[in-house]
Protein backbone atom coordinates (compact mmCIF):
# COMPACT_ATOMS: atom_id res chain seq x y z
CA UNK A 1 0.00 0.00 0.00
CA UNK A 2 1.54 3.39 -0.62
CA UNK A 3 0.14 6.86 -0.34
CA UNK A 4 0.97 9.80 -2.46
CA UNK A 5 2.07 13.30 -0.76
CA UNK A 6 2.81 16.31 -2.98
CA UNK A 7 4.04 13.99 -6.17
CA UNK A 8 6.28 11.83 -3.35
CA UNK A 9 5.38 8.04 -3.00
CA UNK A 10 5.74 7.33 0.25
CA UNK A 11 5.64 2.96 1.23
CA UNK A 12 3.37 2.91 4.29
CA UNK A 13 6.38 0.80 6.47
CA UNK A 14 8.32 3.79 5.98
CA UNK A 15 5.84 6.51 7.37
CA UNK A 16 5.39 3.94 10.46
CA UNK A 17 9.09 3.77 11.17
CA UNK A 18 9.84 7.50 10.70
CA UNK A 19 6.38 8.04 12.73
CA UNK A 20 7.83 6.50 15.83
CA UNK A 21 11.59 8.25 15.24
CA UNK A 22 9.81 12.02 14.80
CA UNK A 23 6.42 11.79 15.90
CA UNK A 24 3.38 13.59 14.20
CA UNK A 25 5.49 16.43 13.07
CA UNK A 26 6.56 14.27 10.06
CA UNK A 27 3.29 14.45 8.43
CA UNK A 28 2.23 18.09 9.85
CA UNK A 29 5.05 20.77 8.88
CA UNK A 30 7.32 19.46 5.87
CA UNK A 31 10.48 21.37 5.46
CA UNK A 32 9.83 22.75 8.80
CA UNK A 33 12.97 22.00 11.37
CA UNK A 34 11.35 20.98 14.47
CA UNK A 35 12.81 23.27 17.25
CA UNK A 36 14.92 21.85 19.77
CA UNK A 37 14.07 22.56 23.71
CA UNK A 38 16.32 22.75 26.50
CA UNK A 39 15.32 19.70 27.68
CA UNK A 40 16.67 17.70 24.45
CA UNK A 41 20.18 19.57 24.60
CA UNK A 42 20.12 18.14 28.85
CA UNK A 43 19.46 14.81 27.38
CA UNK A 44 21.75 14.98 24.74
CA UNK A 45 24.87 16.27 26.88
CA UNK A 46 23.65 13.88 29.75
CA UNK A 47 23.88 10.94 27.19
CA UNK A 48 27.58 12.23 26.21
CA UNK A 49 28.51 12.43 29.59
CA UNK A 50 26.87 8.99 30.36
CA UNK A 51 29.07 7.59 27.08
CA UNK A 52 32.28 9.60 28.08
CA UNK A 53 31.89 8.35 31.87
CA UNK A 54 31.94 4.43 30.61
CA UNK A 55 34.61 5.30 28.69
CA UNK A 56 36.54 6.59 31.02
CA UNK A 57 35.70 3.92 33.37
CA UNK A 58 36.64 1.36 31.30
CA UNK A 59 40.11 3.15 30.05
CA UNK A 60 40.25 3.39 33.86
CA UNK A 61 39.80 -0.41 33.94
CA UNK A 62 42.59 -1.04 31.43
CA UNK A 63 44.79 1.40 33.13
CA UNK A 64 44.65 -0.20 36.43
CA UNK A 65 44.97 -3.97 35.13
CA UNK A 66 48.17 -2.45 33.18
CA UNK A 67 49.75 -1.00 36.44
CA UNK A 68 49.11 -4.17 37.97
CA UNK A 69 50.98 -6.25 35.55
CA UNK A 70 53.66 -3.55 35.81
CA UNK A 71 53.39 -3.78 39.42
CA UNK A 72 54.20 -7.90 39.70
CA UNK A 73 57.16 -7.26 36.81
CA UNK A 74 58.87 -4.88 39.10
CA UNK A 75 57.99 -7.40 42.33
CA UNK A 76 59.52 -10.13 40.27
CA UNK A 77 62.41 -7.91 39.22
CA UNK A 78 63.11 -7.00 42.73
CA UNK A 79 63.30 -10.86 43.91
CA UNK A 80 65.87 -11.27 40.98
CA UNK A 81 68.07 -8.39 42.60
CA UNK A 82 67.77 -9.72 45.76
CA UNK A 83 68.60 -12.65 44.86
CA UNK A 84 72.14 -11.47 42.88
CA UNK A 85 72.84 -9.35 46.04
CA UNK A 86 72.61 -11.91 48.27
CA UNK A 87 74.96 -13.87 45.78
CA UNK A 88 77.59 -10.79 45.61
CA UNK A 89 77.25 -10.65 49.44
CA UNK A 90 78.28 -14.39 49.64
CA UNK A 91 81.54 -14.01 47.39
CA UNK A 92 82.78 -11.40 49.46
CA UNK A 93 81.95 -12.96 52.31
CA UNK A 94 84.12 -16.38 50.64
CA UNK A 95 86.60 -13.67 49.44
CA UNK A 96 86.88 -11.93 53.12
CA UNK A 97 87.40 -15.60 54.78
CA UNK A 98 90.45 -16.48 51.98
CA UNK A 99 92.05 -13.16 52.73
CA UNK A 100 91.89 -14.21 55.95
CA UNK A 101 92.45 -17.71 56.09
CA UNK A 102 95.60 -16.65 54.00
CA UNK A 103 97.00 -14.24 55.83
CA UNK A 104 96.38 -16.52 58.88
CA UNK A 105 98.37 -19.20 56.37
CA UNK A 106 101.46 -17.25 55.45
CA UNK A 107 101.78 -15.51 59.32
CA UNK A 108 101.71 -19.20 60.85
CA UNK A 109 104.30 -20.22 58.16
CA UNK A 110 106.79 -17.15 58.95
CA UNK A 111 106.49 -17.95 61.90
CA UNK A 112 107.63 -20.98 61.65
CA UNK A 113 110.13 -20.75 59.85
CA UNK A 114 111.39 -17.57 61.63
CA UNK A 115 110.88 -19.83 64.71
CA UNK A 116 113.13 -21.98 62.73
CA UNK A 117 115.78 -19.44 61.81
CA UNK A 118 116.42 -18.28 64.99
CA UNK A 119 116.54 -21.74 66.75
CA UNK A 120 119.26 -22.13 64.47
CA UNK A 121 121.04 -19.24 65.18
CA UNK A 122 120.55 -20.11 68.28
CA UNK A 123 122.31 -23.37 68.13
CA UNK A 124 125.33 -21.79 66.07
CA UNK A 125 125.81 -18.98 68.83
CA UNK A 126 126.37 -21.98 71.55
Amino acid sequence: MKLCFNRCDIGIDQVIEQAGLLGIHLLAAFGKLQTLELRDLVGQFLDQRLVAADLLAHGLNGLAHRLNLLVERIYRLAQRVNLVVERFDALHQLRRQGAQLFRGQVIEIWERSHGADFARADNLRR
